[in-house]
């Protein structure tokens, strides 16, 4: 039973600006996005790893890569309906007016699904279901739905609501093992007050599903049993002078819980709990950083991607001096800390061209594809299976690993054929052993696709006048200078890597370039100080996830003359 209450006191908590990337312990890591900050979007869902992200103010949908740097135009949702979840095969549901809809890859709607690709008959139509569900999870081939119960959705009476989760299969069908007729409802936290906000719901390591709401003000989180048995409700917070909500709850590689909440009037907080349910005094302020605006109404929710990063989407209003209230849209990660004396697994995704089963200085890597450790064996990827994303060149790294020895698998890609390490299911894995403190390397994925059509890599290198990192008129262009493709991304341009000088007017192009994941640089000259891409090594690069016969353009460099 969970039974603990905790306040804090907010006051001496250290602010953090929101447009930033916060690492463990609440630090500032600006190797998400721009300065830690992806720029006007709302991390909407998660799609292999990238970010589906929804501008509200333009309406644009957006898909960003893993790190937060590059976003281009996604049309797979329609605007006023982000998608709630993504499937492995590309289909997503969404939630609007009381209706879950589930679409196809290409937009359409699955007619499969429910009636017509609709689910409608919790939407307090029936005595035994939740009324106006408010999040969607998909779990182990079954779908979740939280939201407020109601003994009798015919009365209106508020003392009849309580906090509930509804299991469907994924046709859309009532799971009736679930629960009881396939509801569960949190029969310690009914006290007559509607919950105003409700957050998704979290699978922890324990096997128990956990919702987080705000009931009277109670920040709450409640967890279930995998039967469906509400074991007790826990009390983030309760507070009588400001809306508490808990919106964001994810569990780190060591166990310990990761909530997100808005605190007294509008205070969005990030609180560490240990296994206990205590606040984890090692981060921040006694548990607690305090992420501004401290005024406003702000919307919060919660993702976690398979590297263990926390991506946060934020919308609201927010009080900037005597401007009132402004508009915001904004996207924030935690890195977890990972346990003591854990290990990790590392190595590099790259395109074998030749098919020869290692890497040659000319083959690409492979960028944001991902490995994981196979706990159980099965060859798929498990939510909570320890998990990275590769990086631009196809680097990654599998970290918070316990000694003991795993099997690392990749996560198929269409179109392409394993190479390394070889052999069809079951085989195609590493068998590596970690130790504490350690990182096993070398663990290395191998991938061939029959399409090698070249392309290329173009943008303009110019003198950034008045350092705004943008080419306006009348700032020259540097003729002569070069770009290359890092390869073995040492920052120094090595002999046989792909290379190409800028014309007159300062355009360059690096042709020949096959399928994959380069860094591509500037060779730097003296006297100059480059301010686009920003950053001293190993920043300062673009980064560029070449399609086949792709052109990538606007790599640009921008450099001012330090006289």
């Amino acid at each position: 039973m969970i039974t603990a209450h905790h306040k804090w006191d907010l006051s001496t908590c250290e602010l953090l600006e929101v447009r930033c990337l916060l690492s463990a312990g609440g630090n500032i890591d600006t190797s998400f996005g721009v300065n830690g900050y992806l720029n006007g979007y709302r991390a909407e869902a998660l799609l292999g790893g990238s970010i589906i992200a929804q501008n509200v103010l333009n309406g644009k949908q957006g898909l960003a890569t893993p790190d937060g740097k590059h976003i281009a135009p996604y049309s797979g949702a329609t605007p006023k309906s982000p998608p709630l979840n993504v499937q492995a095969d590309g289909k997503y549901l969404t939630l609007a007016n009381g209706v879950l809809t589930r679409f196809n890859p290409n937009g359409t709607i699955d007619k499969t699904f429910g009636v017509n690709g609709k689910v409608t008959s919790f939407a307090g139509s029936s005595a035994n279901s939740v009324f106006s569900p408010s999040n969607v999870i998909v779990h182990a081939n079954q779908i979740y739905l939280v939201g407020p119960f109601r003994v009798n959705p015919s009365d209106f009476p508020a003392d009849q609501e309580h906090p509930a989760v509804e299991r469907l299969t994924l046709n859309g069908s009532a799971d009736r093992t679930f629960g009881v007729n396939g509801l569960a409802v949190d029969p310690f936290d009914g006290d007559g007050y509607l919950p105003f906000l409700y957050s998704s719901g979290y699978f922890g390591p324990d096997g128990a599903f956990y919702t987080t709401w705000s009931s009277s003000d109670d920040a709450v989180i409640a967890r279930f049993s995998p039967a469906g048995v509400c074991d007790g409700s826990y009390h983030v917070t309760s507070n009588e002078i400001g809306d508490d909500a808990v919106s964001g709850m994810q569990f780190e590689p060591d166990g310990k819980i990761l909530v997100l909440a808005t605190l007294q009037a509008y205070n969005l907080s990030l609180i560490r709990l240990n296994h206990d349910m205590t606040p984890d005094a090692t981060f921040g302020y006694r548990g607690v950083v305090a992420v501004q605006p401290s005024m406003g109404q702000v919307s919060v929710d919660g993702n976690l991607d398979p590297r263990g990063v926390l991506l946060l989407r934020a919308d609201g209003e927010i009080i900037v001096g005597t401007s009132g209230y402004v508009p915001v849209d904004f996207t924030i990660a935690y890195r977890p800390d990972f346990p003591a004396n854990s290990g990790a697994v590392s190595g590099r995704f790259f395109n074998d061209i030749n098919g020869n089963r290692k890497q040659d200085s000319v083959e690409p890597g492979l960028a944001y594809w991902q490995a994981y450790a196979d706990l159980n064996n099965n060859g798929i990827e498990d939510a909570g299976e320890p998990a990275g994303f590769a990086d631009v060149i196809g680097n990654y790294s599998i970290k918070g690993l316990k000694p003991g020895t795993y099997i690392i698998r990749e996560v198929r890609q269409d179109g392409w054929t394993r190479t390394t390490p070889a052999g069809a299911w079951p085989l195609g894995y590493y068998k590596v052993t970690v130790k504490a403190n350690q990182t096993v390397t070398g663990v290395n994925f191998g991938n061939s696709n029959l399409n090698h059509a070249k392309g290329s890599i173009s943008g303009t290198i110019f003198n950034d006048i008045n350092g705004d990192r943008l080419q306006d008129n009348g700032e020259p262009a540097l003729a002569g200078w070069q770009a290359y493709v890092d390869l073995n991304d040492n920052g120094v341009y090595d002999s046989g890597e792909p290379i190409a000088t800028a014309d007159k007017n300062g355009h360059y192009t690096i042709t020949g370039l096959q399928q994959g994941g380069y860094v591509v640089r500037e060779i730097r000259r003296d006297g100059w100080s480059r301010t686009t891409p920003p950053g001293d090594w190993p920043l300062g690069f673009n980064g560029v996830n070449l399609a086949a016969g792709g052109a990538s353009t606007g790599n640009n460099f921008g450099n001012v003359h330090a006289s």
